[in-house]
């Protein structure tokens, strides 16, 4: 049977779309990366299913174990905390192993914060580069800044909302300061905010209001088109 890799609301949960809602309520066992998450979208779908926690310290056996129910008929659901499954979470070992295995593996296409943020940029998108979430420790961040420095296209990069201001930090002492950066906050939530503006000023208003939402970053092209720093609250 096959495996359904099925994208999920990323805030707003009138996003699910009704394919991935018919095949959530299918599956014989959904593929989660954090079981309590799982189950909030479960009981707002009105069903019970059984969870395979699968994440970065049971990957690697995970697969193995789920290919064989796989193997053995079962139809299953693969899931991220939210959005789209596959970026910066886990699940590729399991999607490649279905490849190897014969295995049918089914996208079910939805919501995404990097498409999200990507159509509402209002950069040329004939190509942009994913940078995903840099390394935590300060050097080494620094290094992926320095290696996609001389692209020419827009860098997306993802992180924690407690470590902005040490990345904002970092991108203004590897590149210009007044490169322009677009932050979307909170993506399809009430309080979604799209801030858009050079690094300088988006270290100044970090620093009057500190993020606590999820967010994605685009940093624009080299050379910098300077944009008036701003905040839409939708």
């Amino acid at each position: 049977m096959p495996l359904y890799v099925i994208a999920t609301p990323i805030g707003n949960p009138e996003d699910l779309t009704l394919r991935a809602q018919r095949l959530l309520q299918e599956a014989s066992q959904w593929i989660v990366e954090e079981p309590k998450a799982a189950r909030q979208l479960a009981k707002s779908l009105g069903v019970f299913k059984e969870m395979f926690p699968l994440n970065e310290h049971n990957e690697a056996e995970g697969a193995q174990a789920l290919i064989q129910l796989l193997l053995e008929g079962q139809t299953l659901a693969l899931v991220s905390d939210c959005g789209t499954p596959g970026f910066a979470d886990p699940g590729a070992k399991l999607v490649d192993l279905c490849h190897q295995k014969g295995v049918q593996v089914i996208p079910v296409p939805g919501p995404s914060s990097l498409t999200a943020a990507l159509s509402a940029s209002g950069l040329p998108l004939k190509e942009f580069f994913y940078a995903g979430f840099l390394p935590r420790s300060r050097e080494e961040r620094r290094k992926a800044i320095r290696r996609w420095t001389p692209l020419k296209c827009p860098v997306v990069v993802y992180e924690a909302p407690y470590r902005l201001k040490a990345l904002v930090e970092d991108l203004v002492a590897e590149l210009h300061p007044d490169r322009t950066v677009r932050l979307f906050m909170a993506l399809t939530q009430p309080e979604e905010k799209i801030f858009v503006g050079s690094l300088t000023e988006l270290l100044a208003q970090i620093g009057q209001e500190p993020p606590k939402q999820e967010f994605v970053l685009v940093v624009d092209p080299a050379p910098p088109k300077l944009a008036k720093p701003h905040f839409k609250k939708r």
